[in-house]
């Protein structure tokens, strides 16, 4: 938006504190509303000042302001905008790009395939003139119905435009591009980076419905580095670690003050935690007097407009919720203080719960890995008081991973450490290792049976007499006090929840302080049919009566039990 005009900010309450919050290089001149109240001005004063101003309403009854502001002589588009129609401009502005310069989608693999069936087929105004690919068999051919050139015959244009649409060569692109004179994000970007979710975000939280009066302190000090290197704050996010442009293509800087990340921030601020889930939050349940449901989650995407206008206004003014100015102040940490290193898959293991084979990285993937771990070890973890490692594969068969548990450099600033891990490779010598580096550790360890036979059939590829021997060790080391936090998780399904009973009493022998209890979710390439037969909760997310059997039992309430919430290790 430019214009040399005064803005004023038609409306009051939380709508435009919302706004401002995510705008918040908007100078804005004064307030007005329908009444004048407090330091806000009735509308009409603007009538004198009708060529000096320019006018953003920020109320959710838009069309009854709009009235009244062509009452007086305004006009739209020259005189006054709906907030709403700024939101496109938190987007990468790839429709103004595509307006002056040629521009080309640069790989024609299978991210590439995942761009244009996303994005490019679902914005057919964006013009994409053609494809790049170096590989010479694929001269002159279509991908999605464009063009297949070499870059040879593009890259010397000034009139060209790039997205590349590429994982493992990314880099040996950018490098490329550089050689021909282009400039990052001038003249080519991250198909990442091109996507409209930030606009779809700030629409959902201004019209979803205030839950809590709980500002979560995650959102400003956690920083999660997800598959791809994305950024998350929190296991609790639902997913918007798929909406931020990844560190592998973008500094850290540049993410964590991202547009995506303020309006995640939004949403804690204005108690709406539209992005949240609520099985997967540790803080839920002493975060103020409202619970979040889950039915109402994203329930935006299903109303109109006119009903979220309704809704978000009655539920603002609600005498039972409080919001406060002072929130709104709350600003991210230039650094995180918390990390947690979740971008590895690797892993000994092949659990059927999780994927069904032994993955590990190979070796252009692993390059890959390497240089974004040096990456964050030379400017990220320096900066941080605490780190977790693994969630997406295992902490100990992760080279890269190793590398950031090993580093001596690191565990010099680093005050405490966190392992979640399945504990096969938890060796004695391993845990010994860690205890030479670092002076505060906790250990989180997932296994999901407490006989050889369960054990193994669940946790396919491990020993479970060697595990075994392992968490002994570490037990040791808790009682002795080496271990600050010691805690471990089982996912109930049909094969082990008999086994539940005699688990607890398992990680209790342990030492343990916690244990954990998860639902099992349908991930990896299982069937509706197959996770049906094992999952041992119904469609209404209730537990079958064979397992509510089960936890009748008292030691499902001793305080070391989290059965089906969060434990925070």
């Amino acid at each position: 938006m430019e214009t040399n005009r005064k803005i004023v900010i038609y409306g009051s309450g939380r709508y435009p504190r919302d706004f401002l919050y995510v705008f918040d290089s908007i100078q804005v001149a004064c307030y007005v509303d329908d009444e004048e109240h407090g330091c806000i001005k009735s509308f009409e004063v603007l009538q004198k000042d009708r060529n000096k101003v320019f006018v953003i309403i920020c109320k959710y009854e838009e069309k009854k302001a709009q009235e009244n502001l062509r009452k007086i002589g305004f006009k739209r588009g020259i005189d006054f905008v709906s907030a709403e129609a700024l939101f496109h401009t938190l987007d990468f502005p790839i429709r103004n790009i595509a307006a002056k310069k040629d521009v080309y989608v640069y790989g024609t693999g299978d991210v590439s395939h995942n761009f244009f069936h996303n994005f490019v087929e679902k914005n057919p105004d964006i013009e994409i003139l053609g494809c790049v690919d170096s590989n010479p068999e694929k001269k002159g051919k279509t991908f999605f119905r464009r063009k297949i050139y070499m870059p040879e015959e593009v890259l010397h244009s000034p009139d060209s435009f790039f997205i590349i649409a590429s994982t493992l060569y990314y880099q040996e692109i950018k490098e490329n591009l550089l050689k021909y004179g282009k400039k990052e994000n001038e003249d080519f970007i991250s198909c990442f980076a091109v996507n409209q979710w930030a606009s779809w975000m700030m629409r959902e939280t201004i019209y979803d419905v205030p839950r809590l009066d709980y500002v979560c302190p995650k959102p400003f000090q956690d920083a999660a580095l997800m598959h791809e290197g994305r950024l998350s704050v929190c296991a609790g996010v639902r997913d918007v670690e798929n909406r931020n442009t990844p560190l592998f293509y973008s500094e850290f800087d540049h993410v964590w003050h991202s547009n995506i990340m303020k309006i995640l921030r939004l949403s804690v601020i204005n108690g709406t935690y539209s992005f949240c889930d609520e099985q997967k939050c540790e803080l839920k349940y002493n975060c103020g007097k409202r619970t979040i449901d889950t039915n109402e989650l994203h329930y935006s995407m299903h109303k109109s407009k006119s009903q979220l206008e309704y809704i978000a206004k009655k539920d603002t003014f609600s005498k039972d919720m409080v919001f406060h100015d002072t929130n709104y102040n709350t600003r991210e940490r230039e650094y995180p203080e918390v990390v947690m290193c979740s971008f590895d898959r690797t892993c000994n293991l092949y659990c059927p719960s999780c994927r069904s084979q032994r993955y590990v990285a190979d070796r252009k993937q692993e390059e890959l890995l390497q240089n974004f771990t040096d990456r964050i070890k030379a400017e990220l973890l320096p900066h941080v008081e605490r780190i977790k490692v693994a969630g997406d594969g295992e902490a100990f068969a992760s080279k890269v991973y190793r590398r950031i548990l090993f580093n001596q450099e690191l565990s010099r600033h680093i005050r405490q450490i966190g392992i979640l891990s399945n504990g096969t490779l938890l060796t004695p010598s391993n845990f010994d290792k860690l205890a030479e580096n670092y002076n505060s550790i906790k250990i989180f360890i997932s296994m999901d049976g407490c006989t050889k036979e369960t054990a193994e059939k669940l946790r396919a590829g491990a020993d479970f007499e060697k595990w075994k021997k392992n968490m002994e060790y570490l037990g040791h080391k808790r009682e002795e006090g080496k271990i600050d936090f010691f805690a471990f998780n089982f996912v109930v399904q049909r094969e082990n929840y008999l086994e539940m009973e005699e688990y607890i009493k398992m990680c209790l022998g342990f030492r343990a302080d916690g244990i954990k209890f998860s639902q099992l979710k349908r991930i990896g390439e299982q069937s509706v049919e197959e996770f049906e037969q094992k999952n041992m909760f119904d469609s209404d997310g209730n537990m079958k009566p064979e397992l509510e059997k089960v936890v009748q039992n008292e030691l499902f309430r001793r305080p070391e039990v989290h059965l089906f919430t969060w434990i925070n290790w």
